[in-house]
């Protein structure tokens, strides 16, 4: 078991401290009453007051405190896995620990200040990695990027002018240290924020400078200082405070070199901002610079996540309290009045405990619910339920946690997508409802999360798609209405396609009869008489035939259409 506030674990020291002050309240009671009255009369006056009863009160009322302590302090038994994504930006902090910072044109000196200012800047990261790289005349990583803000607060602490034995100034050295101290094959931008007084007494930073910009990444510059100078105290044990004096004996005075920095911000697309008093230039370098840079995904990574249970001694402490307000000190008969007022009293209190129960029960049901919900989508998601892990997220979209909330909408998003990509192949009419839910899954999601990248990423993809479906739709029915209008000309030319066969009859006939008036005379002059009337009907049907033929090629599209069913003979 642990606790996830354990600094109300002192809140226990109460539960002694009450016991003793309750200890010593009886005694302090029993010796006055012995004080006032008689003891013959006190056993009288006191004989409807229950001993047993008061003493009872007493402990609830010392359980009440105990269990109320432990809630606060929320005791945590069990735990799931959670995938949790960190999105962020690298940041170096590049420091000057040079003895020039010990100058105190800044109060109370240069280093310290400089200190003050970087603790202000983790406030404001959040998820982002930090560094540090302490230099002077070398360069050192005191602190490799790291997400625990905790132990780069304790590092900073400890930098010092000791923290380097080389005296100097080394900034191109340090911008050179912390671009190689950068992770390669990071996707999002990364950035160094140098703080130095800008004297640099051993190598050309411009060089180092081009080659940071060269990776893309950006140096903010914090210039600490004034241009007029200060002297550097020099304080130790057992001795006077002097100032620092160079080789010859000549006093050393430290200037602020704003010109340098400017360059090193401008070659890096950085900023450069000088510090003043009540105004260090942190703010403005997160931000005008960090704020603004992409922040990249990184690996996923399990977080064991214990799981609350305060709510047990919680209840366990209002039970309590409701107890102990029925137990009563003194054995007396009511009358009917006191007794409906008294019960009216105690119910009106038992309501309102149970209804702070009640509340509580569901404010923590809910908070354990909705993230249970959540990974119930996540698991389903897994395993391609794609419908199951849709209505799950759609479930934990309720949650009052504005951030589980985006996330909710956004695999909601993903899910809904991956419905609309197996409905696809069935058609554009049975796909585009999964992506029009899959579109405000993440619309709702950018509304939580506006900086969420990913969310806008999807969104403008699942535009896409929409956009193509309905190009698709639009296109079938148009094909669909094309082939209504052509069967409508087909059932308008029907007529002229019927009679084009009972034409084809006509003419066969004829020809018929024609040729069997050619053979020879074998028959009766009777039959000869027929065969020559024949010959003569079927010439006139020829004529007329091709007077229609002269009629049907002059709407040759007719033509085409009535081909398409049957070729036109052309024997004739």
């Amino acid at each position: 078991m642990s606790f996830g506030n354990h600094n109300a674990l002192w809140l226990l020291a109460l539960v002694p401290a009450l016991v003793l002050f309750l200890v010593w309240a009886f005694r302090a009671r029993r010796r006055a009453l012995e004080e006032f009255i008689a003891p013959a009369l006190g056993v009288r006056l006191t004989a409807s007051v229950n001993r047993a009863a008061r003493r009872w009160k007493a402990v609830l009322l010392v359980a009440v405190v105990l269990f109320a302590a432990l809630a606060l302090a929320r005791p945590q038994w069990g735990f799931e896995w959670r995938e949790v994504k960190r999105r962020g930006v690298d940041v170096f902090v590049v420091l000057d620990v040079s003895k020039s910072m010990l100058a105190e044109d800044v109060r109370p000196n240069r280093l310290t200040q400089a200190k003050f200012a970087v603790e202000d800047l983790l406030g404001k990261l959040q998820g982002d990695r930090v560094g540090l790289i302490a230099f002077a005349g070398s360069v050192f990583v005191q602190c490799p990027l790291t997400v625990d803000y905790e132990a780069f607060r304790m590092t900073l602490r400890d930098v010092s002018p000791n923290s380097i034995p080389r005296g100097g100034t080394a900034i191109g050295q340090s911008l050179q240290v912390a671009l190689k101290s950068f992770e390669a094959g990071e996707s999002g931008d990364r950035a160094i924020v140098l703080i130095t007084d800008g004297e640099d007494t051993e190598d050309d930073p411009l060089p180092a400078a081009e080659a940071v910009a060269k990776q893309g990444v950006r140096v903010y510059a914090i210039g600490i200082g004034t241009s007029d100078g200060e002297l550097i105290p020099v304080r130790e044990q057992d001795r006077p405070m002097e100032f620092l004096k160079d080789r010859e004996g000549q006093v050393v005075k430290s200037r602020l070199n704003e010109e340098a920095l400017k360059q090193i911000a401008l070659k890096t697309g950085g900023i450069y901002v000088r510090s003043a008093a009540g105004d260090f230039g942190i703010e403005t370098i997160y931000e005008k610079g960090i704020a603004q840079l992409q922040r990249a995904e990184h690996e996923a990574r399990l977080q064991k996540r214990y799981l609350e249970r305060y709510q047990w001694p919680l209840g366990i402490a209002l039970a309590l309290l409701v107890i102990e307000m029925f137990v009563t000190e003194r054995r007396r008969i009511l009358n009917h009045r006191d007794t409906e007022v008294t019960e009216r009293k105690r119910s009106l209190v038992v309501l309102t405990l149970c209804s702070l129960c009640l509340c509580g029960s569901i404010s923590f049901g809910a908070n354990e619910t909705w993230p249970r919900i959540y990974n119930d989508g996540v698991t389903a998601y897994r395993s391609n339920d794609f419908v199951a892990a849709a209505t799950a997220f759609e479930q934990a979209t309720a949650s009052a946690d504005r951030e589980l909330q985006a996330r909710a909408f956004y695999n909601a998003g993903n899910a809904y997508y991956r419905q609309g990509e197996a409905a696809e192949p069935v058609g554009p009419q049975a796909a585009l409802p999964a992506f029009q839910k899959s579109l405000k899954g993440y619309e709702s999601a950018l509304a939580l999360a506006p900086a969420d990248e990913d969310a806008k990423f999807n969104r403008d993809l699942v535009k896409k798609k929409i956009e193509e479906l309905e190009q698709q739709q639009e296109q079938q029915q148009q094909q669909k209405n094309q082939q209504q209008q052509d069967e409508k000309k087909q059932e308008q030319q029907s007529p002229e396609q019927k009679s084009q066969p009972d034409q084809q009859q006509s003419e066969q006939k004829p020809e018929q009869q024609a040729e069997q008036s050619q053979q020879p005379q074998e028959r009766s002059g009777g039959q000869s008489q027929t065969n020559q009337l024949d010959k003569t009907q079927a010439r006139a049907l020829l004529d007329n035939l091709r007077e229609d033929e002269r009629v049907w090629n002059f709407f040759p599209e007719l033509q085409q259409r009535a081909g398409e069913d049957k070729e036109p003979e052309k024997d004739w």
